[in-house]
């Protein structure tokens, strides 16, 4: 909503807040409520903050208006805006999060009835507890869609009140699901279906461990196909399910997207994977790109005009340079067509994915309608998907020849380094490097990876070609870019840059100090390696103590079952999850065997003493009472998402704190701020 629209709002409210609330903080709460909330009615604001500083009701029935419904779990859309469940908590966990800059306490996890499960969040769960398996009616609750599966909010105009029923939870139907999917067949996709049943065979499958939200997750992702074409497919959830390479399934409730011009086949919570008993003869046909009945023409360009980003653009150019390729990709062989295209403003590298039933020959001008562009490396690249359309046209254009590029390039230490910057210069010393080989864009391509460091940090590199670098050099890097990697910066040397060793100025680097910053410094300009924070442990979380791993990939495991290696003997191992709050800003950690014993002096078999005894849901409390409160320089690779950021923590120590200095200096600023 628009400040003009909020303004009589915070007007009342400021009168009667009088004395409880300065004018800055009702604002603030106004537009969280307005514009985070998606709260559209200026009462249920009012009354929601009255409340909040004892003045409401003391039950919310402010909120409780005719479209106030109660609903069971399967029927929940994702939009509903006041809703009561009725509904019993499967699992929950309490977590603290940086939101915009402010730690919240939070309650998270999973609700069930006897038709479905659903995700939950309590947003304010500071003074909440819930019982797990226990029955609750969760008043005047929110719906939203995220990923297509419901999630299910209890904000501040929301209640909670315990109930003496039981309910038996139903995991077959999750929020959302609807009675059944529109049976199709792969050629007849579009991209656009929210569910969908499809009988297909599975060409390639393969099960991996991916970061989802700070979080490891286990998927399997592949492709599958009928007899009329293949799509690529990702189980986002693939707990109990087992796919392999040509056996047949039945995908019941899956969703389609459509991501770089192909179709691609998602089953979440809401989906389910059925083998089925029946040979699928799977065609050859690449995978699916649908084509509109109708496209719109694309805007008319020149390639000097590009900017990377245009999404339906029409060129004519002439093709100085094209070469057929057979390469393959995500598992697929395909045919493409790359070179270069020019007109009189320019030249541009360009890429036909669809080659196999295409001539484009050099010298030969052609009308390129309906085509996307990208930068990559900095450099402008036209793209040729199945949506375009290639016309040969009888008319002259002399390309222009490629015009050097003059560019000015900024002078920068690696502490100042974040992801987006472009053209700068650094210098540094070499403190590793390796070669290998990437597959990009269907070709094989060396490139060149390690570390660089200077007096203020370290930073993750990679050069796109041989510039010589070696371990112990020192030089300095013009016209370099930075991209980020989960938050932390990671500097691309690439075809416009200049590599120049110089003098040895930086001495030995290797056991450099770690680079000093604050939570709210890493907040605003993303993570990093081998940063230093000092800051008061607030909280330990749930997943801290006594785990088991693999004794292969050293993965966490439940119930001595590795999703890659089957039963094992787990190994255990000893961990914390932490927040840390530095007074500009909060952020998690997590601390491995070695530190969290170095902290707490409490060993892990020491731990699994007091297991044996108290049980091993007492031990996160045991180091709670070590490292609670305590003042801490903690170091570590930081990584950033929507969530704000974390750490890894590869050493910590401990702090000495002058609490009375403190106070004295904190009782000087007051007082010179009163005089």
């Amino acid at each position: 909503m628009e400040y003009e629209q909020l303004t009589p709002i915070v007007e009342e409210l400021t009168k009667v807040l009088e004395g409880k609330a300065s004018r800055e903080d009702i604002e603030q709460q106004v537009s969280t409520y307005a514009n985070v909330y998606r709260i559209e009615d200026t009462r249920r604001i009012r009354d929601a903050i009255l409340k909040k500083y004892g003045m409401g009701p003391a039950t919310d029935v402010s909120f409780v208006t005719a479209d106030h419904v109660q609903k069971k779990i399967a029927d929940l859309l994702g939009n509903e805006n006041r809703v009561d469940i009725l509904a019993k908590v499967v699992y929950v966990e309490k977590k603290t999060v940086t939101i915009k800059g402010t730690m919240r306490h939070l309650l998270s996890g999973t609700l069930g009835d006897e038709t479905g499960t659903a995700q939950f969040t309590v947003w304010d769960g500071e003074h909440c507890e819930l019982e797990q398996n226990a029955t609750y009616m969760f008043k005047n609750a929110y719906t939203k869609k995220w990923n297509d599966r419901v999630q299910i909010n209890i904000g501040n105009q929301g209640a909670i009140s315990k109930e003496n029923v039981t309910l038996d939870v139903s995991a077959n139907r999750p929020a959302g699901q609807v009675s059944a999917g529109v049976k199709m067949k792969i050629a007849d996709l579009t991209g656009s279906e929210p569910s969908v049943d499809l009988e297909v065979k599975a060409i390639v499958a393969e099960r991996k461990t991916v970061a989802i939200r700070g979080e490891s997750r286990e998927i399997i992702s592949g492709i599958v196909g009928d007899e009329t074409g293949t799509a690529q497919f990702t189980v986002w959830n693939a707990d109990g399910v087992d796919m392999a390479d040509g056996c047949c399934y039945a995908l019941k409730g899956a969703y389609t997207k459509l991501w770089n011009d192909q179709v691609q086949v998602n089953i979440g919570n809401r989906g389910t994977v059925e083998p089925i008993d029946k040979d699928i003869v799977t065609t050859s046909a690449p995978v699916i790109q649908p084509k509109p009945a109708v496209q719109a023409p694309g805007e008319k360009k020149k390639i000097g005009e590009l900017t990377g980003s245009e999404s339906n653009v029409d060129i004519l150019a002439k093709v100085i340079s094209a070469e057929k390729k057979d390469v393959t990709i995500k598992g697929e062989p395909r045919t493409i067509i790359s070179g270069v295209l020019g007109d009189e403003t320019g030249s541009a590298a360009f890429t036909a994915w669809e080659g196999g039933s295409l001539d484009m020959e050099t010298g030969c001008v052609y009308l390129v309608s309906n085509a996307y562009t990208k930068l990559w490396n900095d450099r402008i690249q036209i793209n040729l998907g199945n949506r375009c359309t290639v016309t040969k046209e009888d008319v002259e254009i002399s390309a222009a020849e490629p015009k050097p590029i003059a560019y000015s390039s900024s002078v920068a230490k690696i502490c100042d380094l974040r992801e987006g910057i472009g053209s700068l210069t650094v210098s540094g010393k070499i403190l590793s490097v390796e070669n290998r080989t990437i597959n990009s864009r269907g070709e094989d391509k060396q490139v060149w990876s390690g570390l660089i460091a200077d007096e203020t940090g370290k930073i993750q590199f990679s050069a796109w070609n041989d510039f010589g670098l070696a371990e112990g050099d020192a030089v300095r890097i013009e016209n370099a870019y930075i991209r980020g990697w989960k938050g932390i910066p990671q500097l691309n040397i690439g075809d416009r840059s200049a590599v120049d060793k110089i003098d040895d100025t930086f001495g030995d680097l290797s056991a450099a100090a770690a680079s000093q910053k604050t939570v709210g410094e890493i907040t605003r300009t993303g993570g990093g390696l081998d940063m230093s924070v000092t800051g008061t442990v607030l909280d330990i979380r749930a997943g801290s103590g006594i785990i088991k791993r693999c004794p292969e990939c050293k993965r966490s495991i439940l119930s001595n079952e590795c999703l890659t290696h089957g039963t094992v003997e787990p190994v255990a191992d000893l961990r914390m999850k932490i927040i840390i709050d530095d007074g500009t800003g909060a952020m998690g950690a997590i601390v491995n065997r070695d530190v969290t014993e170095k902290l707490t002096g409490i060993s892990l078999s020491d731990a699994q003493e007091y297991a044996a005894e108290n049980g091993e849901s007492s031990v996160p409390k045991l180091l709670g009472e070590r490292i609670l409160m305590r003042n801490v320089t903690f170091r570590g690779n930081v990584m950033s998402d929507e969530y704000g950021p974390s750490m890894i923590v590869t050493d910590a120590a401990p702090e000495d704190r002058d609490i009375n200095a403190e106070a004295e200096k904190l009782l000087g600023e007051v007082q010179e701020a009163l005089m």
